[in-house]
């Protein structure tokens, strides 16, 4: 059997929210921290957090989201990059844009049926952090880091003096 309108609100009332931005501009919205402690993540997790491949996953887990729930995404938010936070966006020429205003700010003044989609959108977005929680987890788990020296390819400009040039 489903929530009441009731248990709807008070879990939106209740939810975990974090200032975007910073908390001098007042805008907050639904979070999840996910700093290594707070997921019980391994020692060794810590050194993964430069690995690129060890957010394939979670990225492709935050796009699925935004296109779930068009008009919304989930962003990196806090000075070490520890929250994961619900935030309005829009689709541009280049991407998305962030729109950092709040979402659900006042529950009480919500209509029912505002009160059921806020709490669907919230609880995906629960259930989006957690997976992607886990599953960065679980590449921890079955990875290795080994350190190796590449060499990038990089185009430069470099100045060439104009007699040497014509001759």
């Amino acid at each position: 059997m489903g929530k009441s309108i009731k248990e709807m609100r008070e879990f939106l009332k209740n939810h975990k929210r974090y200032w975007t931005m910073n908390s001098w501009n007042r805008l907050h919205s639904f979070a999840t921290n996910v700093k290594l402690h707070k997921i019980n993540a391994p020692n060794e997790a810590y050194h993964f957090l430069e690995c690129k491949e060890a957010f394939d996953d979670v990225n492709f887990l935050i796009d699925d989201f935004r296109e779930r729930n068009d008009g919304y995404c989930i962003i990196q938010n806090g000075r070490s990059g520890g929250y994961l936070v619900l935030c309005k966006c829009d689709r541009t020429e280049n991407g998305y844009r962030v729109h950092f205003n709040m979402i659900g700010d006042d529950i009480d003044s919500l209509t029912s049926h505002e009160v059921r989609e806020l709490f669907h959108l919230v609880n995906d977005f629960d259930n989006t952090t957690k997976a992607c929680c886990d599953s960065f987890l679980e590449f921890v788990k079955n990875h290795t880091l080994e350190e190796r020296t590449i060499l990038v390819p990089q185009k430069i400009q470099v100045a060439i003096e104009k007699s040497s040039v014509t001759a």
